[in-house]
């Protein structure tokens, strides 16, 4: 999903536009945290959750790298549960986000193509 306006990962609302037409970030994957796939798992803690996340969002299943080249700004931001409350409520996923450091739009999509289903 395509974002306009993009402020950062934590924001309470987003709008979705078009890939095709210039927008501030992108959500390109959801995933899963492994940890908490069982409902009673334990709250691993906000380092923990954390750790994995860089290189989960920028991997090549997530990232399209060869249109994450044509920018030499590009940053990328995850949200994820930061409290026990929000673990203990079912957030058990991580949302990846990408945008440019200097603020200027992307055009196009920066995720890899799901498979149609």
């Amino acid at each position: 999903e395509c974002l306009e306006p993009y402020v950062d990962a934590w924001q309470d609302e987003y709008t979705v536009v078009d890939c095709d037409e210039p927008h501030g970030g992108q959500l390109i994957a959801r995933i899963a945290y492994d940890a908490g796939e069982e409902d009673d798992a334990p709250y691993p803690g906000e380092e923990a959750l954390r750790a994995p996340l860089y290189l989960a969002c920028t991997g090549p299943a997530v990232l399209a790298q060869s249109a994450a080249r044509e920018y030499g700004d590009l940053a990328v931001q995850a949200s994820y549960p930061v409290t026990a409350e929000q673990w203990d409520d079912g957030h058990r996923e991580y949302s990846c986000f990408v945008s440019r450091s200097s603020g200027e739009p992307v055009t196009g999509s920066l995720a890899v193509p799901r498979p149609e289903q």
